[in-house]
């Protein structure tokens, strides 16, 4: 196996630590079902990573195999953008944006699909909607929004269903929260 660093294209993995200059290390298992696994091996976020297997059968004959994957355990982040706290008339639609890269900050993060943000409706004082009520649910239900792009960032929304404006309350308090999840699975809080 060869295991590159691509973003420092000169870093190679030797089975137990990162070295200087290209490299190889043997896998473990059997020739026809190996695997590696090794506690001290040590990913950077951000980085992009090209792992190589060679087979070389008893001629001589080679056969190599390459993936490349990035190593991605930045959450992506979300906002909710309108309605405008602290009071409002009317409750039709939740706008916000979601981004894998808030600040720019990094060069291979894994990006976000159209499914990538939910959210959440909590009543101060009382549960989270279900969807039918505020009167069952003590965590958030989540619900999908509309995000028609995987440009980052970008904007999503979310139509208020009819049930949920006739459940409101004329002088409660709501909670909103919005979620994200990128394209490597890594979820926002909450």
């Amino acid at each position: 196996l060869t295991l590159q660093d691509l973003t420092f294209p000169t870093s190679y993995y030797n089975g137990v630590s990162w070295v200087s200059g290209a490299i190889s290390f043997p896998a473990q298992g059997t020739v026809s079902n190996w695997s590696f696994n090794r506690a001290a091996l040590t990913l950077v976020n951000d980085h992009e990573y090209e792992l190589t297997a060679a087979a070389t059968d008893n001629s001589g004959n080679t056969n190599f195999d390459s993936v490349a994957f990035v190593y991605d355990v930045q959450p992506a982040t979300s906002a909710i953008t309108a309605p405008a706290p602290p009071y409002m008339k009317a409750f039709n639609s939740l706008a916000g944006q979601v981004s894998d890269n808030l600040l720019g900050s990094y060069t291979n993060s894994s990006g976000i699909s159209t499914a990538a943000v939910t959210i959440a409706i909590k009543e101060i004082g009382y549960n989270w909607w279900n969807g039918t009520n505020f009167t069952v649910a003590n965590n958030p239900v989540y619900f999908s929004v509309t995000n028609t792009t995987t440009t980052n960032p970008n904007s999503w929304t979310y139509s208020i269903p009819g049930a949920l404006q006739s459940a409101l309350v004329t002088g409660n308090q709501y909670r909103f929260i919005s979620r994200a999840t990128d394209n490597s699975g890594n979820a926002e809080y909450p």
